[in-house]
């Protein structure tokens, strides 16, 4: 059977924070994701996890993490760019002069956003803000 360490009365599992932690969810964002949670219990759980590692790893049984997580900050909010690559694999690549071309010739010729987003491997809301920068597109602007 498993166990889970609970965070308080709330039931909700300690790992359940340390994955959204780690899926880079804002503390706000966990706090909406669950009325009962508080930001104590956020860094509480970061704690836990702290005091475990700092515990339980000894030199003998070193723990190495292999790989790694890229993280942008962007409006306000920290993106994990390795995960935001699975499905748009240029997500934060600086814009080429060709790739800026490429975008203005598909808006031109009518294609949508989600089209080109799919052309360019680039997440929707980085076309519209390029558009808007290139002066193709204004902010009042939607996509209909």
């Amino acid at each position: 059977m498993e166990q889970s360490i609970l965070i308080r009365d709330t039931e909700v599992k300690v790992t359940d924070i340390l994955d959204m932690i780690a899926r880079g969810l804002s503390y706000y964002q966990i706090l909406l994701s669950d009325s009962r949670l508080t930001l104590a219990d956020i860094m509480v759980s970061a704690k836990l996890a702290k005091e475990l590692i700092d515990n339980f790893v000894t030199p003998e049984h070193t723990i190495v993490v292999n790989g790694s997580i890229h993280v942008a900050a962007s409006g306000g909010r920290i993106h994990n760019v390795t995960k935001l690559r699975e499905e748009h694999p240029r997500a934060f690549m600086k814009w080429s002069e060709e790739e800026e071309q490429q975008l203005a010739e598909l808006f031109l010729a009518g294609k949508n956003m989600n089209e080109i987003a799919r052309v360019l491997k680039r997440r929707r809301g980085a076309i519209k803000l390029r558009l808007q920068r290139l002066g193709l597109l204004k902010e009042e602007e939607t996509e209909s």
